[in-house]
């Protein structure tokens, strides 16, 4: 089942089991789409899918039509509900807060059923993160907005 609404910042697109949250209209077990655009796509979870869609905004503005989708579900992956959307893009970005976390294994899903995609990932990295406040430590590990739009320009190439 699909549901478009508008939201501020563009289109948002709902697919969705039939669970809602809290009451608050937002599914479980499904992933919501903003900034549709065909330039690329940025996949993403939890409190980071904010700085994914300022991402997509800064790079709107250069030019590039860029998608955002967050998992709102992470175990199983929603790769169905991936693919359905986004089949024929190109150039992925796949940002976390972690590790070697669900970013690989998204990764490698999408990358059998998507031989022809750049898939990228933004993460952590191997380094111990220290403490700070949420956007001092997005930029220290290049999880800002500003990086994730230099990854998804790099990924265009």
């Amino acid at each position: 089942m699909k549901l478009m609404l508008l939201a501020p910042g563009g289109n948002v697109t709902l697919l969705f089991a039939g669970l809602l949250l809290y009451g608050f209209g937002l599914p479980l077990g499904s992933v919501a789409t903003y900034h549709r655009g065909t330039d690329g796509l940025i996949i993403t979870y939890g409190k980071l899918a904010n700085e994914a869609i300022k991402a997509a905004t800064m790079l709107r503005n250069c030019g590039l039509q860029v998608s955002v989708m967050r998992l709102l579900e992470i175990n199983p992956i929603p790769l169905e509900s991936i693919v359905e959307l986004y089949e024929g893009q190109k150039h992925i970005v796949i940002a976390e807060e972690a590790s070697s976390g669900i970013a690989e294994k998204l990764a490698w899903h999408m990358q059998q059923v998507m031989p022809n995609a750049k898939i990228r990932i933004a993460d952590i990295g191997k380094h111990y993160v220290t403490h700070g406040n949420i956007q001092t430590l997005y930029q220290h590990c290049g999880l800002d907005a500003a990086s994730l739009a230099k990854k998804m320009k790099e990924v265009q190439k």
